[in-house]
């Protein structure tokens, strides 16, 4: 019964098509609409539709339309075809086309009880969500939609919700003609997984640090070895002065002095004895504070962390000293 309803109102399309082209694009639109009609006599209607389509396109007459309403009739797609009887039925009364209003309003009143309807609402509380958007099988819907039954094509529907910050939510429905069906969109639970574009979390800052250690000039421990060094080097030759020293008294004994009465060569040894002797005695006394303070430099230097106590390192800095009649080296730092 739904095939002839469908094939009288896509006879009376055809009786109604324009025969005389009247744009470039009218004779395109012609040889698809018969090339629709021929699929449609052969009940071909997914390759009819689309030819239908396309002639609309191309040339949107009533006619065209009121026979792409019927092969989605035929085809089954019966919220589709209500809507475009409707439409056609406004149109065609519009421009004055009785007839043809009637037939489409006449189609669409066969159609609207069999009609599938399905209804999206929103639970209590998910209205106050930011952001959220639905869609149906893909496409947005508005708020104005929520709580309305609206017709539906039978078969699968995909009823989908987001918003930024939540846990998006799906269901699918599959519809058959004439059902009702209601789905509800509950309140969006928060997502674990923060949404694009989003501020970093805030972190909680750390314990107070202690401040940046001063870095030590030299290592304390390095510092001891090399003083230590020079120590050692200086009373190996405070030894060498000492050695010239009693040399240079011994040829004074040979040359002239008898105790300390000294003539000639004599005298001049013993004079070289006595500031050889002088200068052996300063270098073993500084030799060996040098050496002394060395070992301590070195002892420190190693028993200092730094760690746990949050205490810093001996730091200690070397530069020259000299002054009258005296030269050497002068140590400085933090112990």
């Amino acid at each position: 019964m739904q095939r002839r309803i469908a094939s009288l109102a896509l006879a009376g399309a055809a009786t109604f098509a324009p025969a005389v082209a009247h744009a470039q694009d009218s004779a395109g639109a012609e040889a698809l609409f018969q090339k629709g009609h021929q699929l449609f006599e052969e009940k071909k209607y997914a390759e009819a539709c689309p030819k239908f389509a396309e002639s609309v396109r191309l040339e949107p007459t009533t006619g065209s339309r009121l026979a792409l309403a019927a092969c989605h009739d035929a085809e089954g797609k019966l919220a589709t075809a209500w809507a475009e009887y409707l439409d056609v039925a406004n149109r065609a009364r519009a421009e004055g086309n009785k007839e043809r209003a009637d037939a489409a309003q006449q189609r669409a009143a066969l159609l609207e009880p069999k009609l599938a309807k399905l209804t999206v609402s929103l639970a209590p509380g998910a209205e106050a969500i930011a952001g959220l958007q639905v869609k149906r099988d893909g496409i947005v819907i508005g708020p104005g939609t929520y709580g309305t039954a609206l017709p539906v094509n039978r078969g699968e529907h995909t009823i989908e919700a987001t918003a930024p910050g939540r846990q998006p939510f799906s269901k699918r429905v599959t519809m058959v003609d004439g059902a009702m069906e209601s789905v509800p969109i509950p309140v969006l639970g928060e997502s674990a997984t923060p949404p694009p574009n989003a501020p970093p979390p805030s972190v909680a800052p750390p314990g107070a640090e202690a401040p940046p250690k001063e870095a030590s000039p030299f290592p304390l421990r390095t510092v001891g070895i090399v003083t230590a060094a020079v120590g050692v080097v200086t009373i190996g030759i405070g030894s060498v002065f000492g050695i010239t020293a009693i040399g240079k008294n011994s040829d004074s004994n040979t040359t002239g002095c008898n105790g300390d009465n000294c003539t000639g060569a004599g005298l001049t040894n013993r004079r070289d004895a006595l500031s050889a002797g002088n200068t052996a005695t300063a270098l073993f006394v500084v030799g060996g504070l040098l050496t002394g303070g060395g070992v301590l430099m070195f002892v420190l230097g190693g028993s200092s962390s730094g760690g746990s106590g949050g205490e810093s390192k001996p730091a200690v800095a070397a530069a020259p000293a000299i002054g009258p009649g005296s030269a050497g080296f002068a140590l400085s730092g933090r112990f």
